[in-house]
């Protein structure tokens, strides 16, 4: 599960936590990546230096896993001269990549925005998983979030609960 569960999310570092579906669901907010996001479980936290043509970007991720699958925010920013680029070339790259690094495809997509800015959601299947992802770009910054299932399995618990929790913050 984690060779595909780590192309899926960039190379982020996984960590399995269990918990109870009836637990209280947290929001936890990290002011320094401009977000908050709520979850039934304290997520896993990891960072990973990814080599890209534009540099090296540093993903940081947040994950909590079970044998449900997995619920994700992953957050990285770019140089500043990722805004001369179309945000729709970036939000469809972010998709193809994790879609690919999985050898899955897309089922079905949509745009969405969170305060005025561009983003995608799209559900998607591969062999060993399915699941929905949304990617937000905000300024530069590319917010992913992502709820895993295993193929054939139902749908991680709570997805709308985790996906709708998603919001930008101030510092």
């Amino acid at each position: 599960m984690r060779k595909y569960l780590m192309g899926l999310v960039l190379f982020a570092v996984l960590s399995a936590t269990v918990y109870s579906q009836d637990a209280a669901w947290k929001e936890y907010v990290h002011s320094d990546n401009l977000m908050a996001f709520s979850m039934p479980a304290d997520p896993t936290y990891g960072t990973q230096s990814v080599k890209t043509k534009i540099g090296k970007i540093t993903i940081e991720s947040y994950i909590l896993e079970n044998k449900s699958g997995a619920l994700m925010v992953m957050v990285n920013s770019y140089p500043d001269r990722i805004l001369k680029s179309s945000p729709q070339k970036l939000l469809a790259a972010g998709r193809d990549g994790a879609v690919g690094n999985i050898h899955g495809t897309v089922v079905s997509e949509k745009p969405i925005s969170i305060e005025g800015n561009p983003g995608t959601e799209f559900v998607f299947k591969s062999a060993q998983w399915h699941g929905l992802y949304r990617i937000y770009l905000v300024g530069t910054r590319l917010y992913q979030l992502g709820a895993l299932s295993p193929a054939g399995g139902a749908d991680f618990p709570d997805v709308d609960k985790f996906m709708d929790s998603f919001r930008l913050v101030k510092k």
